[in-house]
């Protein structure tokens, strides 16, 4: 049949081109035409590793999403991968201002000891813009700053 023999020309180029990774299986499966549960049969068939069950347990650089550890937080901060470092959140990143303030000290910071973006910009880590504060000095600085942005009620006091 000159059909199949097609199909199979064009699961093999799919396969290929998945395997150097220079498509996903959707969007493999789109551009060859074949349905991807197919295709997906057919790589398991062939002992393909597939990128979603392949890589479970990988992480850092072995991972093939890997964007070279740096990202942003929910607050908005940059983050480094540094599974290494004293106290790491729970997926072993680092807020970046915190590694580049250590490194300039030589030294890890303590527990009463935060680091303060001067110009308020928390993707602006530049050594001058930033500095070392006791967590109090650093919680009051902020509430001076937002002080005249928060709502106050008829009596005077912040709603």
């Amino acid at each position: 049949m000159p059909g199949r023999k097609w199909q199979r020309e064009q699961m093999e180029t799919a396969i290929l081109a998945y395997q150097r990774g220079e498509v996903s299986i959707r969007v493999g499966a789109e551009q060859y035409g074949i349905n991807r549960s197919t295709f997906v049969a057919h790589l398991k068939k062939r002992g393909v590793i597939m990128h979603a069950s392949g890589c479970s347990g990988l992480r850092g650089a072995a991972h093939p999403a890997w964007k070279g550890g740096i990202g942003y937080d929910k607050d908005g901060y940059i983050k480094t991968y540094d599974p290494a470092h004293p106290w790491p959140r729970k997926s072993g990143y680092v807020r970046e201002h915190v590694r580049v303030m250590e490194l300039h000290l030589g030294r890890p910071l303590t527990e009463r000891e935060a680091v303060h973006h001067i110009d308020s910009n928390i993707r602006n880590n530049a050594l001058s813009n930033l500095v070392v504060l006791d967590r109090s000095e650093h919680a009051r600085s902020h509430r001076i700053l937002e002080a005249p942005s928060r709502r106050r009620d008829q009596l005077g006091r912040f709603a």
